[in-house]
């Protein structure tokens, strides 16, 4: 639905090059569904508090949380972008599609936690 409402209002498209990806793939829908249980994964990982000091350490994680999510959503539009430009459908592209996906979800609770250090650092 997001990439629909990006792809009918040309968002981060340039007019001058000749778009060749404008229907959306099986790849891409997949694709859209991992970086959502990324994000997923990242809200899951967050314990409720218990006590009121539970409470102001979790919105102190507010801020690496909103920074993991903010890299993802990065990479997911970066994804988007190459698909529309390009409408790569060969088995070359969907392997290397793969592996990206592999490591986005095996970095995510990684990068999570080296958030939360760059913020208390």
């Amino acid at each position: 639905m997001i990439r629909q409402d990006l792809k009918k209002n040309l968002v981060g498209m340039n007019r001058e090059f000749r778009y060749r990806g404008e229907e959306q793939t099986r790849v891409e829908t997949f694709s859209d569904a991992v970086f959502a249980l990324a994000i997923t994964l990242l809200i899951v990982s967050t314990e409720v508090p218990d006590r009121f000091e539970d409470m102001k350490l979790f919105v102190i994680d507010i801020i690496p949380f909103g920074l993991c999510i903010a890299l993802i959503i990065y990479i997911w539009y970066e994804h988007y972008l190459f698909f529309i430009r390009y409408g790569f459908r060969n088995r070359y592209i969907v392997l290397l599609n793969t592996a990206l996906l592999f490591f986005v979800l095996l970095y995510v609770y990684p990068l999570k936690f080296l958030a939360k250090l760059a913020i208390s650092v």
